[in-house]
Protein backbone atom coordinates (compact mmCIF):
# COMPACT_ATOMS: atom_id res chain seq x y z
CA UNK A 1 0.00 0.00 0.00
CA UNK A 2 2.81 2.06 1.06
CA UNK A 3 4.41 1.29 -2.17
CA UNK A 4 1.55 2.46 -4.10
CA UNK A 5 0.74 5.97 -1.81
CA UNK A 6 4.71 6.30 -3.48
CA UNK A 7 3.83 5.75 -6.70
CA UNK A 8 0.93 8.03 -7.35
CA UNK A 9 2.20 10.84 -5.38
CA UNK A 10 5.64 10.72 -7.96
CA UNK A 11 2.94 10.33 -11.09
CA UNK A 12 1.12 13.39 -9.31
CA UNK A 13 4.42 15.74 -9.40
CA UNK A 14 5.61 14.54 -12.50
CA UNK A 15 2.30 15.86 -13.92
CA UNK A 16 1.87 19.16 -12.24
CA UNK A 17 5.50 19.72 -13.53
CA UNK A 18 4.82 18.61 -17.15
CA UNK A 19 1.37 19.96 -17.91
CA UNK A 20 2.58 24.10 -17.91
CA UNK A 21 5.68 22.78 -19.75
CA UNK A 22 3.21 20.82 -22.50
CA UNK A 23 1.27 23.72 -22.66
CA UNK A 24 4.31 26.45 -23.46
CA UNK A 25 5.42 24.05 -25.98
CA UNK A 26 2.27 23.72 -27.78
CA UNK A 27 1.97 27.48 -28.18
CA UNK A 28 5.71 27.41 -28.96
CA UNK A 29 4.26 25.07 -31.67
CA UNK A 30 1.26 27.09 -33.36
CA UNK A 31 3.71 30.02 -33.46
CA UNK A 32 5.92 28.09 -35.80
CA UNK A 33 3.01 26.94 -37.29
CA UNK A 34 1.89 30.04 -37.86
CA UNK A 35 4.99 31.87 -39.20
CA UNK A 36 5.49 28.79 -41.70
CA UNK A 37 2.34 28.94 -43.66
CA UNK A 38 3.17 33.01 -43.90
CA UNK A 39 6.34 31.92 -45.24
CA UNK A 40 4.86 29.44 -47.71
CA UNK A 41 2.33 32.13 -48.59
CA UNK A 42 5.29 34.13 -49.54
CA UNK A 43 6.88 31.38 -51.71
CA UNK A 44 3.46 30.55 -53.42
CA UNK A 45 3.16 33.94 -54.21
CA UNK A 46 6.62 34.20 -55.82
CA UNK A 47 6.16 31.10 -57.82
CA UNK A 48 3.27 31.99 -59.44
CA UNK A 49 4.63 35.32 -60.33
CA UNK A 50 7.36 33.81 -61.92
CA UNK A 51 5.19 30.99 -63.30
CA UNK A 52 2.58 33.77 -65.13
CA UNK A 53 5.56 36.19 -65.10
CA UNK A 54 2.41 38.59 -63.85
CA UNK A 55 1.46 40.71 -60.55
CA UNK A 56 1.04 38.61 -57.13
CA UNK A 57 -0.30 39.97 -54.41
CA UNK A 58 0.40 38.55 -50.95
CA UNK A 59 -2.96 39.74 -48.95
CA UNK A 60 -2.48 42.16 -45.34
CA UNK A 61 -4.68 41.61 -42.89
CA UNK A 62 -5.58 45.46 -43.22
CA UNK A 63 -8.05 46.20 -46.02
CA UNK A 64 -6.66 49.85 -46.73
CA UNK A 65 -3.22 48.53 -46.68
CA UNK A 66 -3.94 45.96 -49.66
CA UNK A 67 -5.54 48.88 -51.42
CA UNK A 68 -3.42 51.83 -51.61
CA UNK A 69 -3.39 51.11 -54.87
CA UNK A 70 -7.18 51.20 -55.80
CA UNK A 71 -6.83 48.41 -58.29
CA UNK A 72 -8.00 44.76 -58.84
CA UNK A 73 -5.48 43.31 -56.75
CA UNK A 74 -6.10 44.82 -53.41
CA UNK A 75 -9.68 45.02 -53.62
CA UNK A 76 -9.82 41.23 -54.32
CA UNK A 77 -7.46 40.72 -51.49
CA UNK A 78 -9.91 42.87 -48.84
CA UNK A 79 -8.68 41.20 -45.57
CA UNK A 80 -7.85 37.91 -46.64
CA UNK A 81 -4.58 37.63 -44.74
CA UNK A 82 -1.59 35.91 -46.10
CA UNK A 83 -3.99 35.17 -48.61
CA UNK A 84 -2.37 35.12 -52.50
CA UNK A 85 -3.86 36.67 -55.30
CA UNK A 86 -2.79 36.66 -59.08
CA UNK A 87 -3.53 39.41 -61.90
CA UNK A 88 -5.11 38.02 -64.97
CA UNK A 89 -6.87 38.71 -68.13
CA UNK A 90 -10.23 36.85 -68.88
CA UNK A 91 -11.91 35.09 -72.21
CA UNK A 92 -12.26 39.03 -73.41
CA UNK A 93 -9.15 40.30 -72.80
CA UNK A 94 -10.22 42.56 -69.48
CA UNK A 95 -7.93 42.27 -66.23
CA UNK A 96 -9.19 39.85 -63.39
CA UNK A 97 -8.13 38.24 -60.39
CA UNK A 98 -7.72 34.92 -59.63
CA UNK A 99 -7.46 33.69 -56.17
CA UNK A 100 -4.12 31.65 -55.89
CA UNK A 101 -4.65 30.25 -51.95
CA UNK A 102 -6.64 30.80 -49.19
CA UNK A 103 -5.42 32.62 -45.89
CA UNK A 104 -3.95 31.71 -43.10
CA UNK A 105 -5.77 29.69 -40.63
CA UNK A 106 -3.50 29.17 -37.94
CA UNK A 107 -4.16 32.73 -36.83
CA UNK A 108 -6.17 31.54 -34.06
CA UNK A 109 -6.13 33.24 -30.34
CA UNK A 110 -4.41 33.48 -28.42
CA UNK A 111 -2.20 33.94 -31.39
CA UNK A 112 -2.20 37.53 -32.91
CA UNK A 113 0.01 39.57 -35.82
CA UNK A 114 1.74 42.56 -33.59
CA UNK A 115 1.09 45.99 -36.50
CA UNK A 116 -0.06 44.12 -39.46
CA UNK A 117 0.92 41.61 -42.40
CA UNK A 118 3.11 44.02 -45.01
CA UNK A 119 1.04 43.39 -48.08
CA UNK A 120 3.57 42.33 -50.93
CA UNK A 121 3.37 42.13 -54.88
CA UNK A 122 5.89 39.98 -56.72
CA UNK A 123 6.54 40.36 -60.34
CA UNK A 124 7.61 37.78 -62.81
CA UNK A 125 10.86 37.71 -61.81
CA UNK A 126 9.84 36.88 -58.38
CA UNK A 127 11.11 40.12 -56.59
CA UNK A 128 8.66 41.05 -53.73
CA UNK A 129 7.71 44.77 -53.57
CA UNK A 130 5.21 47.09 -51.33
CA UNK A 131 2.09 48.39 -52.94
CA UNK A 132 2.80 51.12 -55.16
CA UNK A 133 6.93 50.42 -55.38
CA UNK A 134 9.19 48.38 -57.56
CA UNK A 135 12.64 48.36 -55.33
CA UNK A 136 12.69 45.01 -54.30
CA UNK A 137 11.18 45.24 -50.29
CA UNK A 138 13.75 44.27 -47.22
CA UNK A 139 12.38 44.06 -44.06
CA UNK A 140 9.67 42.74 -41.70
CA UNK A 141 6.93 41.50 -43.12
CA UNK A 142 4.66 40.05 -40.10
CA UNK A 143 5.22 39.52 -36.35
CA UNK A 144 3.10 36.89 -35.03
CA UNK A 145 3.35 36.43 -31.49
CA UNK A 146 1.11 35.56 -27.98
CA UNK A 147 1.85 36.62 -24.65
CA UNK A 148 0.75 33.31 -22.94
CA UNK A 149 4.65 32.48 -23.36
CA UNK A 150 7.07 34.10 -21.40
CA UNK A 151 10.11 33.66 -23.60
CA UNK A 152 10.52 33.28 -27.41
CA UNK A 153 7.12 35.07 -27.86
CA UNK A 154 7.36 36.10 -31.51
CA UNK A 155 8.04 34.95 -34.35
CA UNK A 156 9.30 37.73 -37.04
CA UNK A 157 9.09 36.66 -40.57
CA UNK A 158 11.51 39.10 -42.83
CA UNK A 159 11.96 39.25 -46.28
CA UNK A 160 15.67 40.61 -47.42
CA UNK A 161 15.67 41.76 -51.39
CA UNK A 162 12.54 40.98 -52.09
CA UNK A 163 13.14 37.20 -52.48
CA UNK A 164 15.06 35.61 -49.06
CA UNK A 165 12.70 34.64 -46.56
CA UNK A 166 14.11 34.29 -43.08
CA UNK A 167 12.10 34.13 -39.68
CA UNK A 168 13.17 35.63 -36.63
CA UNK A 169 12.75 34.00 -32.97
CA UNK A 170 12.36 36.85 -30.32
CA UNK A 171 11.31 37.71 -26.92
CA UNK A 172 9.47 40.69 -26.28
CA UNK A 173 6.64 41.24 -22.91
CA UNK A 174 4.65 42.82 -25.43
CA UNK A 175 2.40 40.69 -28.13
CA UNK A 176 -0.14 44.05 -29.54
Amino acid sequence: MVELTVSLLIAGIIVVVAIPNFRSMILSNRLTTASNQVVDAINMARVEAVKRNGTVQLCSDSASANTAASDLLGTQCGTNVGGVVALAVDSQGKPTTDPVADGIDALAAPLKISGSLTPLRFNGQGLGATIGSTAPYSGRVVDICTSNLSSNNHRIVQITAGATVSVVIKTDATCS
